[in-house]
This record gives structure tokens, C-alpha cells and sequence, in this order.
């Protein structure tokens, strides 16, 4: 039996029966869904109930769970068509043993009625027991199962050891707070058993003494708290919703850390025995551990928050020789990397990997002042000079070096040396160079506007056109008439810089 509010729950080996107090009028009689348990060493389980709410309600009868809901019809109602006495004999007192209301004499609906909103089969699983508690957890449904003494266990010489009871969680979706249909959808209202699923099924180390068994179990609740008790005549255990500690020590048993880690940062105000720094830098270990550097380089961008921790795993993927694995997540900034350790990730990817120098030199400019230029400007010298001189410039190793010189001899102040190696490459980046430090017109110096002027024919061959509108923007550091006397054995090229000339000054 259960109360609450104006409503009285209460049931026999026979059936349910939920009474209106305030009415005083049965509202339902809910009959007991037949289920055979093979058993007849214990007598027939008894029913149990469970409130959910102020109008829903859970049933739980040998592997039978239903969830009930008390329902007032939307539409026109007369008096009660349920009463406790209308008859000696309660079956008259419904049309269908599982319809949740019913039209006695006029098409009328009552007050109140129930209507089943899921009815869920636990025997289809022979590892689940018989139900002796239920209760509401967390929007799902909890089970305190028994597994009952079987007929084979008769023939069995020595007795089995007793099973403990089991605890089962299950969802049933949004069965607990929508019911499924109104109470004139007579058709969905028959018999049912439908899908739900089972979040976890695991034993309770309970002492449950043999002479009681089943009889002795039972499952009490705080109301509103997702508290639970679990006894015999001799034991208690105290249930309650996992903590993100928990969580995290389970995922942790199951080899999980990456999930683990995830519930410790989603939840790291609650933790009181795991933090995610610790979670993490384990985590870090098995995947470098497992080769899986990839991984483990994301997750320092995600983890490491200090300068030791980073530039200790900077120089631990150094000494793997994974470093060039790391550097997409490195930060910019020397309050988490110092100069000398830039310096060291860019020097490991000149010898292994030029082209990400280069492109790292463009992510950290020299302006950044995050390395020293020179000793990293020494190094590249030293690094062409071993490359052979044959096919000069077609090697990209080199060409990305070569590259790599003119955007640190731009910061440290040689132009000389970018012009020299921008010809040689055939770089139309040169123009925008020369625009930098010829613009405005006297900035630049004597020696390096005389060394433009003799690069004059290279400009041309590059790109023409954007040769022709340097020397009309820069006339005093290419005056026309040195155009005209240099280019005078090429006619060809002068009378093209006389009509791109023409064309862009009208």
C-alpha cells in the first residue's frame, strides 16, 4: 500500500486498485499480468509500488513493470463512474482488464482514470530476477531483482550458493512524464510490452539469509533525493546516484581515460578525488606510450597550461623524433615557451623539415621577438651549404631555405642580401619588397637603391608589369633615363617598358 496526496494505492495477489480518498470512488482496478516463473520453493512475489510524481506511478509484479499515469480527460465528465461499492465483485467494475478507463452506461469519461503508458517484460532475460522493489532514479526507472530458486535446483546434491540481489536501471524514454494516449484511443490501450533499454545491471553485496529469501528483500527511497536503501533482515546498503569521481573510476577500470577525462573536465567543480590535470598527463602517457602522437599532441594544446609542463613535452617529442608532430599546437607566446626552445623547434625542423620552417617563420615572424634570429639565420646558411650545387634552386628543401633567409635578412636589416636572393629565385615577392624600402621616395640608401638599379633587366624578366609601375613610382631611384641607357642592347625589353609604361600612365 501507498499514499499520496488524495490518492490511495494498494494491491492483493490479484490485482492493483487506485482509490480517490477526496472522491472516495475506485478509479482503476489493474489486474495482475499473468507471468510464469517456473519456481515452487517460495511463494508467489508479491506486488510492489512506487510514486514518480503526484499523478504517476510504477508497478512492479514478478518481471511485469508498468508505468502508470492518473489522468483527468480534457473533455465534459459526469460523476464517478468507479465506486468501491457499486459492486461486491471488482471485475464489474472495469471493461477491459487492461484499458486505463471505461464507459459504463453512457459514453461519458470519468473524473480520473489511469492509463499504462509503458509496460516493459524483464523475463525475457534469464539473468534477470524477480522484482521485489522499484523506484524512480534519475528520470529512469530502478529494479531491485531476486533470482529464484529453480526446479532443477531439487536434483542438485550439494545447494547452489544463494545469488545476491541485483540492481537494474532502465530507461523507458519519456514514458514517466508523457503519457501515450488519450483515453478514447481504445485500440493503443491494449496489452503491451514495450521497448526499453537497460542502462546497467550489476549485484549487490548483500547478506541475505537463505531462510528468507526473496521475502526478505526490499528496496525503500527518499523521496526527490535519488537515495536508495536496499535490505534484508540482516543488511543494509545505501545506493545513490554515481559522482563524476565514480564515473571517472569506472572509466578509468574499463581502460577508458579519454572518456574519463572528458566527465573530470565537464565536471571538475564537483571532483574531490580525480582533477583533470592528473587525468590528462596520464592519458598524454598511454598515447605516446601507444605511438599515438597525433592524439597526444592535440591533447598538450588542450592540457598544458604552464611554461615547465610545455617545454617539458616539447623536448620529450624532441627526443622521440616527433617534434614536428607537436609544433601545429604550439603556442606563441614566451610566457609559455622560452627563446632558447624556439629556437631549438625551429633548428629541429631545418634539419628534418625545411618547408615547415619556412611556414613556421610566417606563424612566428621575426617581429614576434620570440627567437633569436641570428644563431637560426647561421644555421639555414650552414644547412644550404651542404646542399650540392647541381640543380641549384630545384630542390624544395633548398628553395624553402632560400625563402626562409629573405624573411630574416628583411628583419635584420639586409635588403641587399633579400634582392640578391629574390633574383636568384625569380620571386615576384621582390616587388612588394622593393616598395617597402624604396617608398616613400629617400628613404632608402645610396649603395642599396645602386644595387636595384643594376638589377634592373632580372626585375624586367620577372614580371614586367609590375617592373614598369616600380620605376614610374620610384623615378628617383630609377631615373628614366638610366632605364633607357640600361635596357638600350634590348630593344626588344625597352620597347615593352615603353608601352606598359604608356599604358599605365593613361
Amino acid at each position: 500500500m501507498t499514499w499520496r496526496d488524495n490518492v490511495l494505492i494498494w494491491a492483493d495477489d490479484a490485482a492493483v486498485r487506485v482509490y480517490s480518498v477526496r472522491e472516495r470512488h475506485l478509479i482503476n482496478y489493474i489486474p495482475k499480468f499473468l507471468n510464469d516463473l517456473g519456481s515452487v520453493f517460495e511463494r508467489n512475489p508479491r506486488c510492489h509500488l512506487a510514486w514518480c510524481s503526484d499523478t504517476c506511478f510504477l508497478i512492479g509484479w514478478e518481471k511485469i513493470v508498468q508505468v502508470c499515469h492518473i489522468l483527468r480527460p480534457s473533455g465534459p465528465t459526469h460523476e464517478a463512474t468507479w465506486s468501491s461499492t457499486a459492486s461486491n465483485d471488482d471485475n464489474e467494475s472495469i471493461a477491459s482488464s487492461h484499458y486505463s478507463a471505461s464507459v459504463v452506461g453512457t459514453p461519458a469519461l470519468p473524473k480520473e482514470y489511469v492509463q499504462i503508458a509503458a509496460q516493459i517484460d524483464l523475463g525475457r532475460d534469464e539473468k534477470r530476477g524477480v522484482i521485489c522493489g522499484i523506484a524512480m532514479h534519475q528520470n529512469r526507472i530502478l529494479v531491485l531483482l531476486y533470482r529464484l530458486k529453480s526446479v532443477e535446483s531439487l536434483l542438485e546434491v550439494e545447494p547452489r550458493k544463494e545469488r545476491p540481489p541485483q540492481l537494474l536501471v532502465v530507461d523507458v524514454g519519456d514514458a514517466l512524464i508523457n503519457p501515450l494516449c488519450s483515453p478514447s484511443d481504445l485500440d493503443s490501450m491494449l496489452p503491451m510490452e514495450d521497448s526499453f533499454e537497460e542502462i546497467s545491471l550489476e549485484e549487490v553485496d548483500l547478506k541475505v539469509p537463505p531462510e528468507y529469501g526473496l521475502r526478505g528483500l526490499g528496496l525503500a527511497t527518499i523521496s526527490g533525493e535519488d537515495i536508495h536503501f536496499v535490505y534484508s533482515p540482516v543488511d543494509m546498503v545505501y545506493a545513490q546516484a554515481l559522482t563524476a569521481d565514480d564515473r571517472i573510476d569506472w572509466f578509468l577500470e574499463q581502460d577508458m581515460p579519454r572518456r574519463a577525462l572528458q566527465i573530470a573536465t565537464e565536471h571538475h567543480k564537483e571532483l574531490t578525488r580525480h582533477s583533470p590535470k592528473k587525468l590528462g598527463m596520464d592519458y598524454l602517457d598511454k598515447l605516446i606510450e601507444a605511438k599515438k602522437y597525433q592524439n597526444a599532441a592535440g591533447l598538450c594544446r588542450l592540457l598544458l597550461t604552464d611554461k615547465e609542463s610545455w617545454e617539458s613535452q616539447i623536448y620529450r617529442f624532441l627526443q622521440l623524433g616527433q617534434l614536428h608532430v607537436l609544433v601545429p599546437y604550439l603556442p606563441s607566446t614566451k610566457d609559455l615557451i622560452g627563446s632558447s626552445t624556439y629556437e631549438v623547434i625551429l633548428i629541429d625542423l631545418l634539419e628534418r623539415f625545411p618547408q615547415t620552417l619556412l611556414q613556421k617563420l610566417k606563424d612566428w615572424p621575426p617581429s614576434s621577438g620570440l627567437y633569436s634570429l641570428n644563431p637560426i639565420i647561421a644555421a639555414i646558411e650552414g644547412k644550404i651549404s651542404s646542399f650540392p650545387t647541381k640543380g641549384d634552386n630545384q630542390d624544395p628543401d633548398k628553395s624553402a631555405l632560400w625563402r626562409a633567409l629573405i624573411i630574416l635578412y628583411e628583419h635584420v636589416g639586409e635588403p641587399q642580401k633579400v634582392l640578391e636572393i629574390s633574383i636568384m629565385l625569380k620571386d615576384a615577392g621582390i616587388f612588394d619588397f622593393l616598395r617597402r624600402h624604396l617608398l616613400p621616395a629617400g628613404q632608402a640608401s645610396d649603395h642599396f637603391a645602386a644595387e636595384v638599379r643594376k638589377q634592373l633587366l632580372p626585375l624586367c624578366q620577372i614580371d614586367i608589369t609590375r617592373a614598369v609601375l616600380l620605376m614610374i613610382d620610384c623615378m628617383q631611384e630609377i631615373p628614366v633615363d638610366f632605364v633607357v641607357e640600361e635596357l638600350d642592347s634590348q630593344p626588344l625589353l625597352l620597347f615593352k617598358v615603353i608601352y606598359f609604361a604608356q599604358r599605365v600612365t593613361d
